[in-house]
């Protein structure tokens, strides 16, 4: 009986320990990278034909690069926008604050901006972060640019 119940008690420390979220390194995952807007979701659809080709058609646009608290990034033509941002590795909460938008004429801009200022948490590991501001809105980063930049 004794060995019943310290293996029940046993089972029960290793359930309760397997059962615990690991906390999110938010240093690993973001600090002092640059991460490529890598796929746009809107409104349940990813973007296609022309936005999708305006992502890829220049190495150094549609990124944004971390700092500590802290970030800029890049659109089309040269276009930046930059301001702070917090994420909680427990809650997996997210949250840019943008300061400074820039005008811009490219469609698939605007719909990035548009989503990055509603993002309230994020998804994905240190290869593929998916940045969520509903189900249906979502722009994925990514260290390495898709196979799809040679559009």
């Amino acid at each position: 009986m004794k060995h019943i119940q310290a293996l029940i008690c046993l089972a029960a420390i290793i359930c309760c320990f397997a059962s615990c979220k690991k906390e999110d390194d938010i240093s690993e995952l973001f600090e002092g990278r640059k991460l490529y807007m890598t796929e746009v979701r809107i409104q349940g659809s990813n973007i296609v034909g022309e936005d999708l080709k305006t992502i890829y058609r220049s190495e150094d646009a549609y990124y944004i690069q971390f700092g500590k608290e802290t970030f800029t990034g890049s659109l089309a033509n040269g276009a930046t926008f930059n301001g702070t941002w917090e994420a909680d590795g427990k809650k997996h909460t997210f949250q840019l604050s943008i300061r400074q938008t820039p005008s811009t004429s490219q469609h698939v801009d605007r719909l990035i901006l548009n989503t990055l200022n509603k993002v309230i948490r994020y998804e994905g590991d240190s290869n593929i972060i998916r940045l969520i501001a509903d189900d249906a809105n979502v722009v994925t980063i990514s260290a390495k640019r898709s196979p799809e930049s040679s559009l």
